[in-house]
């Protein structure tokens, strides 16, 4: 399928594997040069090699995407690397099963800063590149739980749901 954004340039978190992964080597196969992000350097740097076997134009920029200094720095690496920054996919592992009355303050905090604050922190520093260039593309990650919450997610259900809101204000910004 022609997306019609080859040769351009994305940034995907926590993409050493699973969805960010597949999101990563989909762009990759459109043509884009893509920044892969993951907490394991090792595992990180084994995505990479399969990604350029395959092909893909491909930096790996190893760190814990929940720390609130990375965005900026995957931000200023994509940058560094190719000059600009067309596509962002926000992506991070979803927090524990848990029903919503037996989760904590502390779990709840974990949850709204892996699944939500890391996101938005993302967005706000990729935005003025983009804007910059007059183009870009986001694609936040949530999931179908943001229509039907599944009972024993509720820490996904709550952070995921507040990425699907402030997504849909910040896309009239």
């Amino acid at each position: 399928m022609d997306l019609g954004i080859e040769g351009k340039v994305a940034l995907v978190t926590a993409s050493s594997k699973g969805l960010g992964r597949g999101a990563a080597e989909a762009l990759a196969a459109e043509g884009v040069s893509v920044v892969i992000n993951g907490r394991s350097a090792e595992v990180l740097a084994e995505t990479q090699a399969a990604m350029r076997a395959a092909g893909a134009d491909v930096l790996a920029v190893p760190g814990d995407v929940t720390d609130p200094v990375m965005p900026a720095a995957l931000v200023a690496a994509t940058l560094e690397w190719k000059g600009r920054i067309d596509i962002v996919v926000p992506n991070a592992g979803g927090p524990p099963p848990g029903r919503a009355l037996e989760v904590d303050d502390e779990q709840l905090a974990a949850a709204l800063n892996a699944n939500l604050f890391t996101s938005v922190r993302l967005v706000r520093e990729a935005v003025p590149h983009m804007r910059e260039n007059h183009w870009g593309r986001i694609c936040c990650i949530t999931s179908f739980s943001v229509k039907q919450p599944i009972p024993t997610l509720a820490l996904s259900n709550t952070a995921r749901t507040a990425l699907w809101a402030w997504t849909k204000t910040a896309s009239q910004d």
